[in-house]
């Protein structure tokens, strides 16, 4: 297949994180060959003065990265993405969050090859069919809990109300199946069009990714396919994403890149994986 060699992979660092995880982010970059030739780009987001980022410029010589930097003072993830997106003039984007690690070799070919089938609108690492409305009901007894306190029992019933007459109007009932935004490519021009809502806060950032006028859900209404990547480079279409095993089901087996959330789910006790996995396939 002809490399195409305007692919840029940007690699966002909230730099209140600390450079640990992006050392780890780093090690798994110089382990896994993309397998397809790209632009590094690292964009530092919550920077006052570039000399915060000396330490990360440092390492990066010391690892004989090859890369171009941009940098933010403020500006939650959909918003630095959308800002670079504006930067650059690459034709296909991987937009990867500050907790990535990539876990196989060709990680990148497999994005190309994916967003190169007729129709993909967009690749991502992992997917879920949750709903932050369905969720509500499906965390909480509607029940009055004896053994929670008179305030607890009142935020209860306040959620379920603002769910009911608020969340509803914002989030498709489960299955809402949606790409999840830690690690996932788009056509730039494509991103660029369905990604101009400003997003001002972690809610936003829920109704980006999975709300009814989020970013899935744009990509549905105008036919375009939603891809799932496997480890192997396999892809799956939406009503099989469980079957890819990536993200909290069957161990994950199959993760191409891992995420805070993905790990939290290894992390976590049988009876809390079980939990997270019905809120996420039912």
């Amino acid at each position: 297949m002809k490399e195409d060699k305007t692919v840029a992979v940007v690699h966002l660092i909230w730099l209140p994180f600390g450079i640990e995880l992006f050392k780890n982010f780093v090690q798994s970059y110089k382990k896994y060959s993309p397998g397809y030739s790209h632009d590094l780009i690292i964009l530092f987001n919550g920077v006052t003065q570039k000399d915060e980022t000396s330490d990360f410029h440092t390492f990066l010589k010391d690892q004989q990265i090859e890369y171009h930097s941009y940098y933010l003072k403020d500006g939650l993830d959909i918003k630095a993405y959308h800002w670079i997106a504006l930067q650059l003039t690459h034709t296909y984007i991987l937009f990867l969050n500050s907790y990535v690690q990539l876990l196989a070799p060709d990680w990148l070919r497999y994005f190309i090859e994916a967003m190169q089938q007729e129709g993909t609108g967009i690749a991502g690492a992992t997917g879920s069919w949750q709903s932050h409305y369905t969720s509500v009901f499906t965390n909480n007894r509607f029940k009055w809990d004896t053994e929670k306190t008179f305030n607890e029992n009142y935020r209860k019933y306040k959620l379920f109300i603002k769910a009911v007459v608020y969340w509803f109007f914002l989030f498709k009932p489960f299955p809402n199946p949606h790409v999840r935004t830690s690690s996932f490519m788009m056509k730039r021009e494509l991103f660029i069009r369905f990604s101009k809502r400003e997003v001002k806060n972690k809610f936003g950032a829920y109704l980006f990714e999975s709300g009814r006028r989020g970013l899935s859900n744009q990509l549905l209404k105008k036919g375009f396919k939603m891809l799932v990547i496997d480890k192997y480079g396999k892809t799956y279409e939406i009503k099989d994403w469980p079957l890819s095993s990536t993200f909290r089901i069957n161990d994950q087996k199959n993760l191409l890149i891992s995420d805070n959330r993905t790990r939290q789910f290894e992390e976590s006790t049988v009876k809390e994986q079980q939990k997270l996995t019905y809120l996420a396939w039912g």
